[in-house]
C-alpha cells in the first residue's frame, strides 16, 4: 500500500512539472513619442538584442512561441520588439488583441493550448495587468518602487515578468527582473549607420 502512494505521488508530481509552464511577459522596447507607432533607435537596439536573455544558456531560456499585441492604427512596438528574436528561432509572432473580453478569449483558446513551455509575450505596459489577470488571475505588486511608478505603472523597458510553473489555474510563481542587456544596446546603436524610420499615427 506504501509503495502504491509513493508511486502515485511521483506520478503526480512528474505530470505537474510535465504540464507546467514558464511565462514570459516584456514591455515593448522605446519609442519616440505617442504620435508614431514604431520604436526609437533605442527601442531597436533592445529588440535586436534580446537574444542575449532569451536563449537556452539562461534561466529564461529559448522560447518555444512567441507573442505580441495585434499591429494596430496606433502602435506595431509590441510586435516589433519581439520580431527579432521570432526570426532567429524561426518562429512566428502571433498576435493578439489586448482588450477585454478579446484578450481572455486569446487566453483560454490559444495561449492554454500552446504546448510550449517556454512562452514569450510582448506588450504595451496598461495592458499586462488584464493579461496577468486572464492567464491565472495573477496581481502585480504596485507599491513596489523599484518597478513602478506614483500611478502604479511599469516603469522602464527593463522588466521582464516571469510566470514559473504556471499550470493555467494561477498556480504559478510571479516575480520581475530587469534584462541587463545595455552593453549590447550600447553596442548596437553605436554601429547604427541611420535613424530608424519612424511612422505616424492613423488617424
Amino acid at each position: 500500500m506504501k509503495l502504491f502512494l509513493f508511486i502515485t505521488l511521483i506520478t503526480s508530481y512528474l505530470f505537474s512539472v510535465i504540464d507546467a509552464r514558464r511565462l514570459i511577459i516584456i514591455r515593448h522596447g522605446e519609442k519616440v513619442s505617442e504620435d508614431y507607432k514604431t520604436l526609437s533607435n533605442e527601442g531597436t537596439a533592445r529588440a535586436n538584442c534580446l537574444y542575449q536573455i532569451f536563449n537556452d544558456q539562461t534561466i529564461y531560456g529559448e522560447p518555444g512561441s512567441i507573442y505580441a499585441n495585434h499591429k494596430g492604427t496606433r502602435s506595431h512596438r509590441p510586435y516589433d520588439t519581439v520580431k527579432p528574436l521570432a526570426d532567429l528561432y524561426n518562429l512566428e509572432v502571433q498576435q493578439f488583441h489586448k482588450y477585454d473580453p478579446e484578450v481572455r478569449d486569446f487566453v483560454k483558446d490559444t495561449l492554454n493550448q500552446d504546448k510550449s513551455e517556454i512562452i514569450l509575450i510582448s506588450s504595451a505596459k496598461e495592458w499586462i495587468p488584464l493579461l496577468l489577470d486572464a492567464i491565472g488571475g495573477y496581481k502585480l505588486d504596485t507599491t513596489d518602487k523599484e518597478h513602478f511608478n506614483e500611478e502604479g505603472e511599469l516603469h522602464g523597458f527593463n522588466n521582464i515578468i516571469v510566470i514559473e510553473n504556471d499550470d493555467t489555474k494561477g498556480n504559478g510563481i510571479l516575480r520581475i527582473d530587469e534584462q541587463h542587456i545595455e552593453n549590447c544596446m550600447n553596442d548596437y546603436l553605436e554601429n547604427l549607420e541611420e535613424d530608424v524610420v519612424q511612422v505616424p499615427i492613423d488617424d
